[in-house]
């Protein structure tokens, strides 16, 4: 009991500078939008559909793997779009991960739909265009890097070595990696809930095998999924692309890299913007994806 105790007061001082209204506002979201589990292939999916809207986005989790962190963003698009998100599952397989995701979609009746991703989605949504690129209509990625910079080839050596260390240093490993992004946003009274999300998630949420599965796809990236110029040739829809300028993972030759990899997509990028544009530039952020996905 006294454990139990002790794990609920260490969740409830992550969210202690965030402001009391913006947690009413997320725990809205969660009772409006409660997950639904589907078995996919005898895998377990938790999967949120907003259900209202004759137009379908499919929204992928960013870098935590767990949808509800975009919370803010998935509602303000589920004013629109009836949008699909869902939390990875513990596949460690990107080919897999995307013939699930195909299944529920063809489980829910969906052939054509478009799609909007943020930092660690857009490394989904990628080879997923490469793909299905018929499957694809409009597609927006914010926040993106090719799938070569994630750094993949590396973390596949490593992976001998990280199923043998202790969860705790996975933890902290992950927890590493969104701090460096999130650096400086703490003070941040409009980041502060998306920090204390991605804390609760990696300490309390995610277990040994989701963490596995987290490398193992950044691993399956860098060595198995390749850019496909013929796919994004003969692909029919249309791309926004969303940066920040002091963006950490985004610097100008990344974004010029992404800019030559999607020659057709259109570019809009925020000066003075980080990887948190979503909550930071709110307003004009969601006023860039409208117009797009509306034209």
């Amino acid at each position: 009991m006294k454990s139990n105790i002790f794990k609920v007061q260490t969740i409830e001082n992550l969210y202690r500078n965030v402001p009391a209204e913006q947690l009413k506002q997320f725990q809205a979201f969660r009772e409006r939008y409660p997950y639904q589990i589907f078995n996919l292939r005898g895998i377990s999916w938790r999967v949120i559909d907003t259900r209202a809207g004759s137009r379908v986005l499919l929204v992928p989790p960013g870098g935590t793997g767990v949808a509800e962190i975009g919370w803010q963003t998935l509602q303000h698009l589920a004013e629109k779009y009836r949008v699909i998100t869902f939390d990875f599952p513990p596949i460690g397989r990107m080919q897999e991960l995307m013939t699930g995701v195909i299944e529920l979609l063809d489980r829910l009746g969906f052939e054509r739909i478009d799609a909007m991703g943020g930092s660690g989605g857009t490394l989904f949504l990628q080879p997923f265009l490469w793909s299905y690129p018929d499957r694809i209509g409009k597609m927006v990625l914010a926040t993106p890097i090719p799938l070569e910079n994630t750094g993949g080839k590396t973390v596949a050596g490593m992976l001998p070595i990280l199923s043998l260390i202790p969860t705790r240093w996975l933890r902290a490993m992950l927890m590493k990696s969104f701090e460096r992004l999130g650096k400086g946003e703490e003070e941040n009274r409009a980041s502060a809930l998306v920090m204390a999300q991605a804390r609760e998630i990696v300490q309390y949420r995610l277990q040994r095998k989701n963490f596995i599965a987290l490398f193992s796809l950044i691993a399956d990236m860098g060595t198995r999924c390749h850019y496909d110029p013929d796919s994004v040739g003969r692909w029919t829809g249309k791309m926004l692309l969303i940066f920040g300028t002091q963006d950490p993972s985004t610097p100008p030759e990344v974004r010029a890299k992404m800019s030559s990899l999607y020659p057709q997509a259109k570019v809009v990028v925020f000066e003075g913007g980080s990887h948190t544009i979503a909550v930071t530039h709110q307003k004009e952020y969601f006023r860039a994806i409208d117009d797009f996905l509306s034209s």
